[in-house]
């Protein structure tokens, strides 16, 4: 058996961290939120909160995840460390079980299961196709738990709320949905949903810290 067959079934049925970089909970489902475009007076406003978010270099979270794929998937609790040159990931099973790092940047990034075994590659997308099969968006995800779109690919939908808060993107084949946020100093969202064509996967965002 292979070592990708291997991961799979110890994320899988041991501690739901194929799911990895995939970010909640079984929550019961709540009528969508009304959207729409801005006004060009909002406009300015959000293009000025994107790009003071974008440029956020420093941060940490801490939450819930849930993802699926076929049918396969899992649950976890994990936390995200972003530094200007560094990400830093934990994901942990359930009472802490299973734990898995992964940190690199966008030049090099590396797995170690709970078991101290190394996996390295020279991207996010490399490492995560090579361990597990999965096609995993963590460069656009950095982003995307922030609120944002990512600055590095075009944008190909987006929608608000009733407060000017993003609320629908459409990204890298990716259809991301903003439930909910929480007021800090900047608006920053507690509960995401992200779906492509093979995947579909929660967030929940339980603590943020900022230090931009």
């Amino acid at each position: 058996m292979s070592h990708k067959i291997k991961l799979i079934k110890l994320f899988s049925l041991k501690y739901a961290v194929l799911i990895a970089l995939l970010l909640l909970s079984g929550c019961a489902s709540k009528a969508p939120k009304a959207t729409r475009s801005l006004t060009e007076a909002e406009r300015p406003a959000w293009e000025a909160h994107r790009d003071r978010v974008q440029n956020i270099q420093h941060w940490y979270a801490k939450g819930r995840m849930a993802a699926k794929k076929g049918s396969e998937g899992g649950q976890a609790h994990f936390t995200w460390e972003q530094q200007p040159n560094l990400f830093d990931i934990s994901i942990f099973g359930p009472f802490g079980a299973g734990h898995v790092n992964i940190k690199g940047n966008s030049r090099w990034v590396e797995l170690t299961d709970q078991e101290s075994r190394q996996y390295r590659a020279n991207s996010p997308t490399e490492l995560f196709h090579q361990v597990a099969g999965w096609s995993v968006p963590i460069e656009g995800l950095r982003y995307w738990l922030l609120g944002v779109p990512s600055p590095l690919t075009k944008v190909q939908f987006e929608r608000f709320d009733e407060q000017g808060q993003l609320a629908i993107l459409i990204q890298d084949g990716w259809e991301i949905h903003f439930e909910r946020y929480e007021k800090q100093p900047i608006a920053l969202p507690t509960k995401i949903k992200l779906t492509n064509q093979d995947a579909s996967v929660k967030v929940i965002i339980q603590s943020w810290q900022s230090y931009a």
